[in-house]
């Protein structure tokens, strides 16, 4: 039976022995595509947390997301009652997740992705000139997947919770060729964690 490649060069003709080479290229697709995108010129680069407030490593962490009325998304979200939107909510919670495990593998891994998300809700509103409390905290740390227990409050109302589990690994796993790339992209997260993480600047000074 012939199939229908999803991406150049893949396909699931041949039976399952070809349908497995064509996951396995679809999953170092996935990877470099990343790489491409978080590096692109052209691409939304955007840091959806102000600060990391409290950092367990292994444990959990604490980090603040300031709405201002100045993000222009808000004024298409919605006219006349603008609110942080559920996805940036989410976005955010997965950027301090991702954060958490960074810092508790030391870097180890140049990509953390999100693989799955449950159970997640929104209680409530966030309106400009309001700062989201976001925090995570490691309920399993695998080998390749960590599960967390998320949530976000404002003025101590829950407007978000949640469970994610997030996947992590780096580019040359796929593609040795992405070796320079997973030591950049780690570079990277390390300058922006000093910018974002205050008191660890403070401890090494």
């Amino acid at each position: 039976m012939g199939g229908v490649g999803v991406l150049p060069g893949v396909g699931c003709q041949g039976g399952w022995g070809s349908f497995t080479i064509a996951r396995k290229k679809i999953e170092r697709y996935k990877y470099e595509l990343h790489y491409r995108l978080i590096n692109s010129e052209v691409n939304m680069r955007f840091c959806l947390i102000d600060e990391i407030t409290e950092l367990e490593p292994g444990r959990q962490i604490n980090a603040v997301k300031s709405v201002s009325m100045a993000e222009e998304y808000l004024s298409d979200h919605f006219p006349g009652f603008p609110v942080l939107p559920g996805v940036f909510m989410l976005e955010a919670i997965v950027q301090t997740s991702a954060w958490l495990i960074r810092v508790t593998d030391d870097f180890a891994h140049s990509t953390v992705l999100l693989k799955e998300s449950r159970s997640i809700k929104f209680p409530s509103f966030v309106e400009p000139g309001n700062q989201l409390m976001l925090s995570a905290l490691i309920m399993d740390h695998g080998e390749r997947e960590t599960r967390l227990k998320v949530s976000g409050t404002v003025n101590g109302e829950k407007t978000l919770s949640g469970r994610l589990i997030l996947e992590r690994c780096n580019l040359r796993d796929t593609n040795p060729a992405m070796a320079r790339a997973d030591e950049l992209q780690i570079q990277h997260a390390r300058e922006l964690l000093s910018l974002l993480w205050k008191e660890q600047v403070a401890e090494k000074s």
